[in-house]
């Protein structure tokens, strides 16, 4: 999905410009061992967020769209 991806780009860049600014990488690599593999934690949660996001988006703006349309041209065919 074409969405997703953006979704997931975009965020992509933004985490992984948060972590590693400053010390941050540092920090959650070495002094805190309750997190292994943060990379690959954080990589794999933002893909199944950016999914879901999309997915969402799709679901929720698609009926919408529908309404709008159907009211429309339902007060086009009533005279209004």
């Amino acid at each position: 999905n074409e969405m997703a991806l953006c979704f997931r780009t975009r965020l992509t860049k933004h985490l992984y410009g948060e972590y590693l600014h400053g010390f941050t990488y540092y920090k959650v690599s070495n002094l805190d061992n309750r997190i292994n593999n943060p990379d690959q934690l954080l990589t794999q949660d933002i893909d199944k967020f950016a999914h879901s996001l999309a997915e969402l988006y799709s679901n929720v703006s698609k009926p919408i769209l529908d309404i709008v349309i159907y009211s429309r041209k339902l007060a086009e065919n009533a005279g209004g």
